[in-house]
């Protein structure tokens, strides 16, 4: 049997987490706050379902503070891009909703598993980042990198 996947839809003061099974079929979806405790309560709910895999969509602007909480955690963290997720929605033909992109984030990497890290993770580690050349993410500049505390409240 395959591990459930998880999407994340992040968004300035929220994201939200769909998870689906191995066939594509959603169990189960959830809103949280970008909070150390919402971040806390999304890694418990994806334990509880069995997750491996995540794919975050934007892990290098909104989705850059839970998507190291999820690579913290243990997760397989992915970078899923958008238009792949909407391209999900699209073949479905339905609205878009928090609730829906995070279930067609799981989907779109539920079909491409093999997607890149999270870009996240880029900008935390001086050897990737600016040391090497390559620019940070923007949505990271003049911003200092959370510290575990910053997952805690």
């Amino acid at each position: 049997m395959t591990a459930n996947v998880a999407g994340i839809d992040p968004h300035q003061d929220s994201f939200t987490v769909g998870i689906i099974d191995s066939n594509g079929i959603e169990i189960h979806v959830e809103a949280f706050t970008n909070t150390g405790r919402g971040y806390v309560a999304a890694v418990e709910l994806m334990r509880s379902h069995c997750v491996e895999q995540v794919g975050v969509e934007g892990s290098a602007s909104w989705g850059c503070h839970v998507a190291v909480a999820a690579a913290a955690a243990g997760f397989d963290a992915r970078e899923v891009p958008p238009r792949r997720s909407a391209a999900q929605r699209r073949g479905r033909r339905l609205d878009k909703t928090d609730h829906v992109d995070a279930v067609a984030t799981a989907r779109a990497l539920l079909a491409e598993p093999s997607l890149g890290p999270v870009q996240a993770l880029d900008a935390y580690d001086p050897l990737i980042g600016e040391d090497r050349g390559r620019a940070r993410p923007p949505a990271l500049l003049g911003r200092n990198p959370p510290t575990t505390a910053a997952f805690r409240e």
